[in-house]
């Protein structure tokens, strides 16, 4: 049973114009009324310690 998604923001839910497209939007509305939970994520790298 799938409990979580977690989708990366930057090429993969929005296009290189930084829109949603409206089969995005409603496939991530399919999920969450599975009572799936969805999560947006980014890959920018954070720093945690400062030398």
């Amino acid at each position: 049973m799938i409990k979580a998604i977690f989708m990366d923001i930057d090429g993969t839910i929005r296009t290189s114009q930084k829109q949603i497209t409206e089969r995005t939007k409603k496939a991530i509305k399919h999920i969450t009324e599975q009572g799936i939970l969805t999560i947006t994520v980014r890959g920018v790298v954070v720093p945690l310690f400062f030398f």
